[in-house]
């Protein structure tokens, strides 16, 4: 039990690690072309609380998440699972995303509604995928008490973002 849940938790480790650098220096458009919205700040610190909180309220290493073997095993399998399709997902909608990619809220002047790849099925693909990551630390690292919590803070702060996004659109 204890080797499925180690490799679940290297897994997302180095999803992590392959997460992060897709948006950390990532060009943005010059801020003279933008219209930011302060909201979406509000809403990507609750996300990235969220995502810190996962990390912060650790379990001790290797004790598993419930106490049934076999359910600690599939959740663990589950986790890396979803880190790994985050992380793919995430490429993916950066891709589709193109230019049009802001770090916060922001309608650039020859801004275009992106409709293909992952945004033909998902709205908002980029905060999916950030939550699933977030969702597979949680199973692999922290408290199940952790998890309300968790959820709550990034829901909150993905739902500050997509409001902020939908005026921009709409102006």
């Amino acid at each position: 039990m204890a080797m499925v849940q180690v490799t679940a938790t290297i897994c997302v480790i180095v999803c992590w690690g392959i997460y992060i650098p897709l948006f950390v220096g990532r060009p943005t458009r010059p801020a003279a072309q933008q219209r930011y919205r302060t909201r979406s700040l509000v809403g990507i610190a609750l996300q990235f609380g969220a995502a810190t909180v996962a990390w912060i309220w650790r379990r001790p290493f290797s004790s598993p998440l419930m106490q049934h073997h076999e359910l600690d095993t599939l959740l663990s399998v589950l986790a890396c699972l979803l880190a790994i399709f985050s992380v793919y997902g995430s490429m993916r909608a950066l891709s589709a995303l193109g230019k049009n990619w802001s770090f916060t809220a922001a309608v650039i002047e020859d801004h275009v509604l992106v409709e293909h790849g992952p945004y033909a099925i998902v709205r908002h693909p980029l905060y999916a995928c950030f939550f699933l990551l977030t969702l597979s630390t949680v199973i692999v690292w922290s408290e199940l008490a952790a998890l309300r919590f968790v959820v709550a803070m990034f829901l909150g702060g993905t739902m500050l973002r997509i409001q902020a996004e939908d005026r921009l659109l709409h102006e």
